[in-house]
């Protein structure tokens, strides 16, 4: 694969844009061995690009076929899809959209609660969009119209001033614009998020000194503070558990009282869920949802512990979770799963799942896979964008981040930067790619050393080709200007800060989840005294299905 990607870049070739772009190729298997692959593409060189740059592939059904027909289209503008929803607090000044929500609501709708909450909200959101359309009308697509006719009588009142019926139609019109355009700059606004933009173009603007001020007095709080203990051995105490009190009162009824204040409180501005309605909505018509809302609540999580145990993770629609490598827990995941299963209506594909361990024998293995019904996986995995690893990460394991700067370098081939320009690039673009990796592994030296050639051979020849003549040591250029350099950041330098900063995060008493399971579960004899633990541990990803 890295002798394919080579002859790629040899080649100056790289993809072509493509539309609703899918795994072209699979194995056509109706048994569990079903494989997806990306093996057909379409490469194109900038000389493509300079006579055709608006074209793109589109990627067909498969039909019977292994292979996915790829059709290339030269027109001038890609194909844009529908737009998502998104309910802007403007439309509430509209009274007649309380009648709209009103309607859709009241639709009969059967099934769970869950289920028949976010069905009615997808009614009530297609009822939304007819109103938009029909009744309070785009803004952006009536504004301009608006605009034009506005000048038009202007121009008009202007060559006739004495009409009077012409001035009064010209006033209204202008009214009309006037608001028009204010609900155009609240939908801006409302898009852009910004909570400092209150009235329009009315910023406020705090003086230079203040600012100043402001960045000294943070800095100085927490450099000054006598909280931080000095020496690595002063690790905190662990976390305490919560009492059986605190444990009945997490795990009470919520009442209504109690949900209807938080509604009442919650701001309006803030970024809608997925489905598109933000909590100005909820707002409105928590007196139209508010009861059925309340049955659903019904639902309960299954993994509240009382002590400091990651128990689970959960990314969109990834599941993780943890537990003893044993029968007993193998169990309790069941229960727990098929619980949430009856509350919520939603299974677990246990084509979509695996269970993975790191560590046990094969016998105690195969019994909780057959007690869980779901096979068994092979990490590494990718999760977040980084490799699950149950050991030291290795160079192989970094391939995808090299070939992910390979390519990002490719496709500035056909630019001609100068060395200025393709410095800021290595500064900017190329050192951002590997920042995630670098502040989450210790990274394999080889796979520093292969990042770094790639780097400088970039800034000198600007190309990823592997033979080009260095008029500077690479250890000269990552000094600072001051030492006669160009301030490249060593990537073996980068690599060791963060590692410190981690080890910070944890002396220094950090909240964050990952830094208290490390004060709890692996310091506890201290940094120095680190030792791996001795019992199996497993691992379990799920992907729910409707």
């Amino acid at each position: 694969m890295e002798d394919f990607n080579d002859c790629i870049d040899h080649c100056s070739l790289h993809d072509l844009n493509s539309v609703r772009e899918t795994l072209s190729w699979s194995n056509n298997s109706r048994t569990g061995d079903f494989k997806l692959r990306k093996l057909d593409r379409a490469l194109v060189n900038d000389g493509w690009i300079s006579a055709f740059p608006a074209s793109f592939v589109k990627f067909k059904s498969q039909n019977i076929s292994n292979h996915t027909p790829l059709v290339i289209f030269l027109q001038e503008e890609l194909p844009n899809g529908p737009k998502p929803f998104r309910f802007f607090n403007v439309w509430l000044e509209d009274l007649s959209i309380y009648e709209t929500v009103e309607r859709a609501w009241k639709e009969k709708v059967s099934g769970s609660p869950m289920y028949r909450i976010t069905q009615k909200l997808k009614l009530v959101k297609e009822a939304i969009k007819i109103w938009n359309k029909d009744i309070f009308g785009r803004v952006d697509v009536k504004l301009p119209v608006v605009r034009r006719n506005l000048e038009d009588l202007q121009a008009q009142v202007k060559a006739n001033p004495s009409n009077l019926e012409l001035r009064k139609k010209a006033d209204d019109l202008k009214d009309f614009f006037i608001l028009t355009a204010r609900h155009e700059e609240a939908i801006l606004r409302q898009k852009a998020r910004n909570n400092w933009l209150t009235k329009g173009d009315q910023f406020s603007v705090l003086p230079c000194c203040d600012i100043a001020n402001a960045f000294v007095n943070y800095f100085s709080s927490i450099l000054n503070s006598d909280e931080l203990s000095s020496e690595l051995s002063a690790i905190p105490e662990p976390v305490k558990k919560l009492s059986d009190a605190q444990a009945v009162w997490l795990s009470r009824p919520v009442l209504r009282d109690e949900v209807d204040m938080v509604i009442k409180q919650c701001d309006g501005d803030k970024s809608p869920g997925p489905d598109g309605f933000n909590g100005q909505f909820f707002k409105s018509f928590w007196y139209l949802i508010g009861d059925e809302a309340m049955v659903s609540n019904q639902i309960r999580t299954p993994f509240r512990r009382g002590d400091l145990q990651i128990s689970h993770l959960l990314f969109a629609d990834d599941v993780i979770l943890f537990a003893n490598a044993d029968r007993i827990s193998a169990s309790g995941i069941t229960t727990c799963l098929d619980k949430f299963s009856a509350c919520s209506g939603l299974s677990i594909n246990l084509l979509k799942s695996e269970v993975f361990f790191s560590g046990g024998d094969n016998s105690l293995k195969q019994s909780i896979t057959q007690s869980l019904g779901i096979p068994e996986g092979t990490l590494p995995i990718t999760y977040l964008g980084l490799p699950l690893i149950p050991s030291r990460l290795t160079s192989g394991q970094c391939q995808p981040l090299i070939t992910k700067i390979r390519k990002r370098i490719a496709s500035w081939n056909n630019k001609y930067l100068s060395h200025a320009g393709r410095l800021e690039l290595i500064q900017s673009v190329l050192n951002s790619l590997h920042l995630y990796w670098t502040a989450a592994f210790n990274l394999p030296q080889s796979s520093i050393n292969e990042i770094e050639c790639i780097c400088r051979t970039f800034l000198w020849s600007g190309s990823n080709s592997k033979k080009c003549y260095h008029p500077v040591a690479w250890e000269v250029i990552c000094q600072t200007k001051e030492e006669g350099g160009i301030g490249i950041r060593r990537l073996l330098d980068l690599n060791k800060a963060c590692k410190m900063k981690l080890l910070w995060n944890i002396v220094a008493s950090n909240k964050s989840l990952w830094a208290q399971w490390v004060r709890k579960s692996i310091s506890r004899g201290g940094i120095s005294g680190l030792e791996k633990p001795m019992q199996a541990i497993m691992g379990f990803q799920g992907h729910p299905s409707g």
